[in-house]
């Protein structure tokens, strides 16, 4: 079983520990395309233009000089990194050890910055999501798109995938050789449904929580019913108040993809 998440933009600058060491990070083959965007960076710098490139608005355009400072700042662990509503709801500090320890083996977490890292490898603040169009590299999605597949290809032969990704870090590899299960979720009221994005985070983020349960090796079976069984007994509360549950997973038949993969959506219909 792997797990591929998405990262998230809020993130908990680091206040101490040690510096990025690239040789350090998983799938060490990214490590010429991740030494070229941080020059990348750097040349870019943290003025007005960077803020448009990086798309940031102008609340948070002083976050791009986090970008300036990768190779002297400290470093976290990717599990303590990334605070946004996945993360949040995922709640790694709060699993048990052994929970823990398999979401480390299971879980990659795809970046625009160094396009694959795992939940344990210590990272700087940063600001560049796949969705950015560097000057001199182009967009980042179709930049990290050959890197990807080559390494996650040997990575993910015979696993199931669980994709709890965005579009754009889908896009970056849309592995049409791996056995996928897509995790979607929508609201239905009054009998009509209407697609989620915030709270979707939110829900991935809880089926995350819930497989970090299974052994590393469970397959697709073990796996669906893992999540089917959420229906009707996992909720949360938004900050107005209101409780929102799983009333139904909906389970699709896998479709074959191009290359010997095939894809499976896994439907949460929340209320």
């Amino acid at each position: 079983m792997l797990i591929w998440l998405p990262p998230s933009e809020s993130k908990l600058a680091p206040r101490q520990g040690p510096l990025l060491d690239l040789d350090s990070l998983t799938l060490p083959g990214l490590r010429a395309p991740r030494e070229r965007l941080i020059e990348a960076l750097a040349e870019l710098g943290s003025g007005p233009r960077a803020a448009e490139v990086l798309r940031l608005g102008p609340a948070s355009a002083a976050l791009a000089r986090a970008n300036e400072a990768l190779l002297t700042s400290a470093c976290a662990p990717a599990s303590e990194l990334f605070t946004g509503v996945l993360f949040d709801a995922l709640d790694f500090a709060s699993l048990t050890d052994g929970e823990q320890a398999r979401l480390r083996r299971c879980a990659l977490v795809f970046s625009g910055l160094f396009g694959v890292v795992a939940l344990d490898d210590a990272l700087p603040d940063h600001r560049l999501a796949m969705g950015v169009r560097l000057p001199g590299i182009g967009g980042l999605a179709g930049f990290w798109r050959s890197a990807l597949d080559e390494e996650l290809r040997v990575r993910a032969e015979g696993e199931t995938v669980i994709d709890a990704r965005s579009g754009p870090y889908a896009a970056a590899c849309p592995a049409p050789w791996a056995r996928i299960i897509r995790i979607q979720a929508v609201r239905e009221r009054a009998g009509a449904r209407a697609s989620i994005s915030h709270d979707a985070k939110r829900w991935r983020g809880l089926v995350v929580r819930a497989l970090a349960g299974l052994a590393p090796e469970a397959g697709a079976d073990v796996v669906l019913d893992a999540v089917a069984r959420m229906a009707g007994r996992v909720a949360f509360t938004d900050a107005k108040g209101v409780p929102h549950a799983i009333g139904a997973v909906e389970i699709g038949d896998a479709l074959p993809a191009s290359q010997g993969g095939s894809v499976r959506e896994l439907v949460l219909v929340t209320d």
